[in-house]
């Protein structure tokens, strides 16, 4: 199906506006002594051309919403790759933090064993969050006594520290990741409430 140019269908439009005026009114709206004047050829002109200036606004917004829409989409497209990772992330904090506890133990060939496996751990996880901060990843930046917002925060315990404010953030369970302004996952924390 062929479109039809914008500005025949104008004056398809104009013309068929005009043709049922002339039905609706027919002879009986006609009062003895009224003349019937038609537009002056410079009157229509002046009108098309606001319908074109109006036709072409409108094609203007509608390609800067399909742009504005296609930017979003390319930049949330890793949010699910992205998501998927975090788990990993997570089992490189927990890996990590059972090497520090386990390297209190009295040993100098196990605690030297396991500062290897620590820094191994630790370089990996690196380049692992480099290569995803690469792809639009941050981490939600979390420390205590920042006040608990529940937009990036999820509180998951309770403290009653009296050194802290009420309603603080004690300290962080599980890191909090964002795609740009979109959390991904809030970050869990232990909130203070204070009596």
């Amino acid at each position: 199906m062929q479109e039809k140019d914008p500005i025949e269908e104008l004056l398809e439009e104009d013309e068929a506006a005009h043709t049922e005026a002339a039905e609706q009114t027919g002879t009986d709206g006609i009062q003895s002594g009224e003349e019937i004047t038609e537009p002056s050829p410079e009157e229509e002109i002046a009108k098309l051309k606001e319908k074109i200036l109006k036709i072409s606004a409108d094609h203007e917004n509608h390609i800067k919403r399909l742009i504005r829409e296609n930017d979003e989409r390319i930049k949330y497209a890793n949010q699910t790759l992205l998501t998927r990772f975090l788990p990993v992330l997570d089992n490189f904090d927990l890996a990590l933090a059972h090497i520090e506890s386990a390297g209190t133990e009295d040993s100098a060939a196990k605690n030297s064993t396991i500062g290897g496996l620590a820094e191994g751990v630790a370089l990996t996880r690196k380049q692992l969050l480099d290569t995803l901060e690469k792809a639009g990843l941050q981490q939600i930046p979390v420390k205590a006594g920042d006040p608990f917002d529940p937009l990036i925060h999820e509180g998951i315990m309770l403290a009653n520290n009296p050194e802290l404010p009420d309603n603080s953030v004690v300290l962080l369970v599980q890191n909090g990741y964002r795609l740009s302004e979109r959390i991904l996952r809030s970050a869990k924390v232990q909130v203070n409430k204070l009596n």
